[in-house]
Protein backbone atom coordinates (compact mmCIF):
# COMPACT_ATOMS: atom_id res chain seq x y z
CA UNK A 1 0.00 0.00 0.00
CA UNK A 2 2.86 2.39 0.91
CA UNK A 3 4.58 1.71 -2.45
CA UNK A 4 1.36 2.44 -4.31
CA UNK A 5 0.94 5.70 -2.37
CA UNK A 6 4.52 6.81 -3.14
CA UNK A 7 4.04 5.97 -6.82
CA UNK A 8 0.81 7.96 -6.93
CA UNK A 9 2.54 10.91 -5.27
CA UNK A 10 5.39 10.78 -7.82
CA UNK A 11 2.89 10.69 -10.69
CA UNK A 12 0.93 13.60 -9.19
CA UNK A 13 4.13 15.62 -8.73
CA UNK A 14 5.22 14.87 -12.30
CA UNK A 15 1.82 15.95 -13.71
CA UNK A 16 1.93 19.12 -11.63
CA UNK A 17 5.35 19.99 -13.04
CA UNK A 18 4.16 19.29 -16.60
CA UNK A 19 1.11 21.49 -15.99
CA UNK A 20 3.28 24.33 -14.68
CA UNK A 21 5.55 24.06 -17.73
CA UNK A 22 2.56 24.13 -20.07
CA UNK A 23 1.13 27.18 -18.28
CA UNK A 24 4.50 28.94 -18.45
CA UNK A 25 4.89 28.20 -22.16
CA UNK A 26 1.34 29.37 -22.94
CA UNK A 27 1.84 32.53 -20.88
CA UNK A 28 5.04 33.31 -22.77
CA UNK A 29 3.38 32.47 -26.07
CA UNK A 30 0.42 34.77 -25.34
CA UNK A 31 2.63 37.62 -24.11
CA UNK A 32 5.03 37.48 -27.10
CA UNK A 33 3.56 40.39 -29.01
CA UNK A 34 5.12 42.93 -31.38
CA UNK A 35 5.74 46.36 -29.88
CA UNK A 36 4.02 49.38 -31.38
CA UNK A 37 6.90 51.64 -30.34
CA UNK A 38 8.74 51.08 -33.61
CA UNK A 39 5.76 52.53 -35.53
CA UNK A 40 5.31 55.62 -33.37
CA UNK A 41 6.61 57.96 -36.09
CA UNK A 42 3.86 56.73 -38.43
CA UNK A 43 1.03 57.96 -36.17
CA UNK A 44 -1.20 60.66 -37.62
CA UNK A 45 -1.27 63.81 -35.45
CA UNK A 46 -4.31 65.05 -33.59
CA UNK A 47 -6.87 66.80 -35.75
CA UNK A 48 -7.01 70.58 -35.75
CA UNK A 49 -10.14 72.61 -35.10
CA UNK A 50 -10.50 73.61 -38.73
CA UNK A 51 -10.36 70.08 -40.19
CA UNK A 52 -13.42 69.37 -42.31
CA UNK A 53 -13.49 65.64 -41.65
CA UNK A 54 -12.11 63.62 -38.75
CA UNK A 55 -12.19 60.05 -37.61
CA UNK A 56 -11.55 58.12 -34.43
CA UNK A 57 -10.25 54.56 -34.37
CA UNK A 58 -11.55 52.05 -31.82
CA UNK A 59 -9.69 48.96 -33.05
CA UNK A 60 -10.54 46.24 -35.62
CA UNK A 61 -12.38 48.30 -38.28
CA UNK A 62 -14.53 50.33 -35.90
CA UNK A 63 -14.35 53.98 -36.98
CA UNK A 64 -16.34 57.04 -36.03
CA UNK A 65 -16.26 59.48 -38.97
CA UNK A 66 -17.55 63.02 -38.50
CA UNK A 67 -17.63 66.28 -40.47
CA UNK A 68 -19.29 68.42 -37.82
CA UNK A 69 -22.72 67.89 -39.33
CA UNK A 70 -23.00 64.17 -39.96
CA UNK A 71 -21.55 61.18 -38.12
CA UNK A 72 -21.03 57.69 -39.53
CA UNK A 73 -20.04 54.65 -37.50
CA UNK A 74 -18.31 51.78 -39.27
CA UNK A 75 -18.93 48.45 -37.47
CA UNK A 76 -19.31 49.97 -34.00
CA UNK A 77 -17.69 47.08 -32.11
CA UNK A 78 -16.95 48.39 -28.62
CA UNK A 79 -17.80 45.51 -26.25
CA UNK A 80 -14.72 43.40 -27.07
CA UNK A 81 -15.61 40.38 -24.87
CA UNK A 82 -12.66 38.43 -23.40
CA UNK A 83 -11.29 35.34 -25.11
CA UNK A 84 -12.56 32.88 -22.47
CA UNK A 85 -16.14 34.05 -23.03
CA UNK A 86 -15.78 34.04 -26.81
CA UNK A 87 -14.50 30.45 -26.81
CA UNK A 88 -16.38 28.86 -23.91
CA UNK A 89 -19.38 31.06 -23.25
CA UNK A 90 -22.00 33.29 -24.78
CA UNK A 91 -21.52 36.92 -25.73
CA UNK A 92 -23.71 39.98 -25.99
CA UNK A 93 -23.34 43.75 -26.37
CA UNK A 94 -21.92 45.39 -23.25
CA UNK A 95 -24.10 48.49 -23.02
CA UNK A 96 -21.86 50.23 -20.49
CA UNK A 97 -18.80 49.83 -22.71
CA UNK A 98 -20.79 51.00 -25.73
CA UNK A 99 -22.05 54.11 -23.93
CA UNK A 100 -18.57 54.91 -22.65
CA UNK A 101 -17.06 54.62 -26.14
CA UNK A 102 -19.75 56.82 -27.67
CA UNK A 103 -19.19 59.35 -24.90
CA UNK A 104 -15.42 59.37 -25.57
CA UNK A 105 -16.16 59.94 -29.25
CA UNK A 106 -18.55 62.76 -28.42
CA UNK A 107 -21.32 60.94 -30.26
CA UNK A 108 -25.01 61.38 -29.53
CA UNK A 109 -26.65 61.17 -32.95
CA UNK A 110 -25.44 59.00 -35.85
CA UNK A 111 -26.71 58.95 -39.42
CA UNK A 112 -25.70 55.37 -40.22
CA UNK A 113 -24.02 52.34 -38.69
CA UNK A 114 -22.39 50.22 -41.40
CA UNK A 115 -20.86 46.81 -40.53
CA UNK A 116 -18.40 45.51 -43.13
CA UNK A 117 -19.78 42.02 -42.42
CA UNK A 118 -21.53 40.31 -39.53
CA UNK A 119 -18.84 38.38 -37.66
CA UNK A 120 -18.99 39.29 -33.98
CA UNK A 121 -15.75 41.34 -34.09
CA UNK A 122 -17.47 43.69 -36.52
CA UNK A 123 -21.18 43.53 -35.82
CA UNK A 124 -21.75 42.41 -32.21
CA UNK A 125 -22.72 45.97 -31.23
CA UNK A 126 -23.89 47.39 -34.57
CA UNK A 127 -27.63 47.13 -33.92
CA UNK A 128 -27.29 48.36 -30.34
CA UNK A 129 -25.27 51.39 -31.48
CA UNK A 130 -27.94 52.13 -34.09
CA UNK A 131 -30.65 51.80 -31.44
CA UNK A 132 -28.87 54.14 -29.02
CA UNK A 133 -28.02 56.83 -31.60
CA UNK A 134 -31.06 56.78 -33.89
CA UNK A 135 -28.93 55.59 -36.81
CA UNK A 136 -29.88 53.68 -39.91
CA UNK A 137 -28.38 50.18 -39.89
CA UNK A 138 -26.94 49.61 -43.37
CA UNK A 139 -25.60 46.23 -44.46
CA UNK A 140 -26.40 42.72 -45.61
CA UNK A 141 -29.52 40.68 -44.94
CA UNK A 142 -27.59 39.17 -42.03
CA UNK A 143 -27.08 42.64 -40.55
CA UNK A 144 -30.84 43.12 -40.73
CA UNK A 145 -31.30 39.94 -38.68
CA UNK A 146 -29.13 41.55 -36.00
CA UNK A 147 -31.34 44.64 -36.17
CA UNK A 148 -34.48 42.55 -35.78
CA UNK A 149 -32.96 40.74 -32.81
CA UNK A 150 -32.32 44.14 -31.20
CA UNK A 151 -35.87 45.30 -31.89
CA UNK A 152 -35.09 47.83 -34.62
CA UNK A 153 -37.99 48.77 -36.87
CA UNK A 154 -37.73 47.60 -40.47
CA UNK A 155 -37.67 51.25 -41.55
CA UNK A 156 -34.42 51.67 -39.59
CA UNK A 157 -32.61 49.06 -41.71
CA UNK A 158 -31.31 49.26 -45.27
CA UNK A 159 -30.51 45.84 -46.78
CA UNK A 160 -27.76 45.83 -49.41
CA UNK A 161 -27.58 42.91 -51.83
CA UNK A 162 -25.10 44.26 -54.38
CA UNK A 163 -23.15 47.41 -55.08
CA UNK A 164 -25.15 50.35 -53.75
CA UNK A 165 -24.57 54.01 -52.85
CA UNK A 166 -26.16 55.97 -49.99
CA UNK A 167 -26.05 59.68 -49.17
CA UNK A 168 -25.78 60.94 -45.59
CA UNK A 169 -25.28 64.71 -45.40
CA UNK A 170 -22.15 65.46 -47.45
CA UNK A 171 -21.08 61.81 -47.37
CA UNK A 172 -21.66 59.43 -50.25
CA UNK A 173 -21.01 55.86 -49.17
CA UNK A 174 -20.70 53.07 -51.73
CA UNK A 175 -20.80 49.49 -50.49
CA UNK A 176 -18.78 47.22 -52.79
CA UNK A 177 -19.30 43.44 -52.36
CA UNK A 178 -16.01 41.76 -51.55
CA UNK A 179 -14.59 38.54 -50.11
CA UNK A 180 -13.62 37.69 -46.56
CA UNK A 181 -9.97 36.97 -45.80
CA UNK A 182 -9.40 33.22 -46.22
CA UNK A 183 -11.68 30.56 -44.76
CA UNK A 184 -13.77 31.19 -41.67
CA UNK A 185 -15.52 28.82 -39.23
CA UNK A 186 -18.46 31.23 -39.19
CA UNK A 187 -19.29 31.48 -42.88
CA UNK A 188 -22.79 31.56 -44.29
CA UNK A 189 -25.67 33.82 -43.35
CA UNK A 190 -27.63 34.66 -40.22
CA UNK A 191 -30.97 33.15 -41.16
CA UNK A 192 -33.22 34.44 -38.34
CA UNK A 193 -33.29 37.30 -35.84
CA UNK A 194 -30.32 36.91 -33.51
CA UNK A 195 -31.09 37.76 -29.90
CA UNK A 196 -27.98 37.81 -27.67
CA UNK A 197 -26.52 36.29 -25.64
CA UNK A 198 -25.32 33.63 -28.06
CA UNK A 199 -22.13 31.82 -28.99
CA UNK A 200 -19.70 33.91 -31.04
CA UNK A 201 -20.13 31.62 -34.04
CA UNK A 202 -23.80 32.66 -34.25
CA UNK A 203 -22.54 35.91 -35.77
CA UNK A 204 -21.97 34.47 -39.22
CA UNK A 205 -20.25 36.40 -42.00
CA UNK A 206 -23.26 37.21 -44.14
CA UNK A 207 -22.03 39.29 -47.06
CA UNK A 208 -18.79 41.25 -46.88
CA UNK A 209 -18.40 44.79 -48.20
CA UNK A 210 -15.67 47.31 -48.78
CA UNK A 211 -16.70 50.94 -48.35
CA UNK A 212 -15.83 53.90 -50.55
CA UNK A 213 -16.60 57.08 -48.63
CA UNK A 214 -16.64 60.25 -50.72
CA UNK A 215 -16.77 63.69 -49.11
CA UNK A 216 -15.72 67.20 -50.19
CA UNK A 217 -12.70 66.76 -47.87
CA UNK A 218 -11.49 63.65 -49.74
CA UNK A 219 -12.18 60.05 -50.66
CA UNK A 220 -11.30 57.01 -48.61
CA UNK A 221 -11.63 53.26 -48.94
CA UNK A 222 -12.23 50.96 -45.97
CA UNK A 223 -11.38 47.38 -46.92
CA UNK A 224 -11.04 44.23 -44.85
CA UNK A 225 -8.33 41.68 -45.55
CA UNK A 226 -10.15 40.07 -48.49
CA UNK A 227 -10.77 41.28 -52.03
CA UNK A 228 -12.48 40.43 -55.31
CA UNK A 229 -10.20 40.89 -58.33
CA UNK A 230 -11.26 43.88 -60.42
CA UNK A 231 -14.07 45.02 -58.10
CA UNK A 232 -12.35 48.36 -57.38
CA UNK A 233 -11.07 49.04 -60.89
CA UNK A 234 -11.94 52.58 -61.93
CA UNK A 235 -12.38 53.84 -58.38
CA UNK A 236 -10.09 56.63 -57.18
CA UNK A 237 -9.40 57.31 -53.49
CA UNK A 238 -6.91 59.39 -51.55
CA UNK A 239 -6.58 57.08 -48.56
CA UNK A 240 -7.06 53.31 -48.20
CA UNK A 241 -7.65 51.80 -44.76
CA UNK A 242 -6.79 48.13 -45.19
CA UNK A 243 -7.07 45.07 -42.96
CA UNK A 244 -3.75 43.41 -42.13
CA UNK A 245 -4.54 40.59 -39.66
CA UNK A 246 -3.88 37.16 -41.13
CA UNK A 247 -2.53 38.28 -44.51
CA UNK A 248 0.99 37.08 -43.73
CA UNK A 249 -0.18 33.47 -43.29
CA UNK A 250 -1.63 33.49 -46.83
CA UNK A 251 1.78 34.17 -48.34
CA UNK A 252 3.43 36.85 -50.49
CA UNK A 253 1.44 36.03 -53.64
CA UNK A 254 -1.86 36.78 -51.88
CA UNK A 255 -0.45 39.94 -50.34
CA UNK A 256 0.78 41.17 -53.71
CA UNK A 257 -2.58 40.44 -55.37
CA UNK A 258 -4.37 42.26 -52.54
CA UNK A 259 -2.05 45.26 -52.88
CA UNK A 260 -2.56 45.46 -56.64
CA UNK A 261 -6.35 45.03 -56.49
CA UNK A 262 -6.97 47.34 -53.54
CA UNK A 263 -4.22 49.96 -53.31
CA UNK A 264 -2.80 50.23 -56.83
CA UNK A 265 -6.22 49.86 -58.47
CA UNK A 266 -7.62 52.85 -56.57
CA UNK A 267 -4.53 55.05 -56.82
CA UNK A 268 -4.45 55.49 -53.03
CA UNK A 269 -1.57 57.74 -51.99
CA UNK A 270 -1.81 56.88 -48.31
CA UNK A 271 -2.41 53.50 -46.70
CA UNK A 272 -3.52 53.06 -43.09
CA UNK A 273 -3.51 49.54 -41.60
CA UNK A 274 -6.55 48.52 -39.55
CA UNK A 275 -7.86 45.25 -38.08
CA UNK A 276 -4.46 44.41 -36.59
CA UNK A 277 -5.28 44.57 -32.87
CA UNK A 278 -6.19 41.86 -30.36
CA UNK A 279 -9.92 42.49 -30.07
CA UNK A 280 -10.30 40.27 -26.98
CA UNK A 281 -8.72 43.09 -24.92
CA UNK A 282 -10.91 45.94 -23.63
CA UNK A 283 -10.34 49.41 -25.03
CA UNK A 284 -9.25 50.78 -21.65
CA UNK A 285 -6.15 48.55 -21.83
CA UNK A 286 -5.04 50.14 -25.10
CA UNK A 287 -4.66 48.55 -28.52
CA UNK A 288 -2.04 45.82 -28.89
CA UNK A 289 -1.26 43.45 -31.77
CA UNK A 290 -2.14 39.78 -31.48
CA UNK A 291 0.54 37.37 -30.22
CA UNK A 292 3.04 36.60 -32.97
CA UNK A 293 1.91 32.96 -33.26
CA UNK A 294 -1.58 34.12 -34.21
CA UNK A 295 -0.77 37.01 -36.55
CA UNK A 296 2.72 38.43 -37.01
CA UNK A 297 2.07 42.16 -37.19
CA UNK A 298 5.74 42.99 -37.66
CA UNK A 299 5.98 40.72 -40.70
CA UNK A 300 2.79 42.15 -42.17
CA UNK A 301 4.02 45.71 -41.62
CA UNK A 302 7.45 44.96 -43.07
CA UNK A 303 5.94 43.68 -46.29
CA UNK A 304 3.40 46.51 -46.39
CA UNK A 305 6.11 49.15 -45.96
CA UNK A 306 8.23 47.52 -48.66
CA UNK A 307 5.38 47.55 -51.19
CA UNK A 308 4.46 51.10 -50.25
CA UNK A 309 8.01 52.34 -50.72
CA UNK A 310 8.23 50.62 -54.11
CA UNK A 311 5.03 52.29 -55.33
CA UNK A 312 5.51 55.67 -53.66
CA UNK A 313 2.61 55.21 -51.22
CA UNK A 314 2.73 56.71 -47.73
CA UNK A 315 1.94 54.49 -44.71
CA UNK A 316 0.44 56.05 -41.58
CA UNK A 317 -1.07 54.63 -38.39
CA UNK A 318 -4.16 55.61 -36.40
CA UNK A 319 -3.84 56.35 -32.69
CA UNK A 320 -6.56 54.81 -30.55
CA UNK A 321 -9.69 56.97 -30.09
CA UNK A 322 -7.89 60.25 -30.80
CA UNK A 323 -9.44 62.53 -33.45
CA UNK A 324 -7.35 62.62 -36.62
CA UNK A 325 -7.74 63.93 -40.14
CA UNK A 326 -7.06 60.97 -42.47
CA UNK A 327 -6.21 63.38 -45.32
CA UNK A 328 -3.81 65.52 -43.27
CA UNK A 329 -0.79 66.58 -45.29
CA UNK A 330 -2.01 65.19 -48.63
CA UNK A 331 -1.56 67.98 -51.19
CA UNK A 332 -1.06 70.36 -48.28
CA UNK A 333 -4.74 70.07 -47.34
CA UNK A 334 -6.08 69.97 -43.81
Amino acid sequence: MLLHRKKAMRITAFLAIVLLIVIAVLSWWWSDRPSLDRYHDLLLPSAESGDRLTLRYFGVTTLVIDDGETTLVIDGFFSRPPLRRVVFGRIEPDRERIRQALKEAGVTTVAAVIPLHTHYDHALDSAEVARLTGAQLVGSASAAQLGRGAGLAESRMSIVTGRETFSFGDFRVTLVPTAHLGGTPAGGRIERPLEPPAHALAWREGRSFGLIIAHPAGRMLIQGGGFVPGSLDGEVVDVALIGTTGQARLGPEYQEDYWQNVVVATGARRVIPVHWDDFTRPLNQGLQPFPRRIADFDQAMSELLERAQHDGVEVRMLPAIQRVNPFEGLDGRS
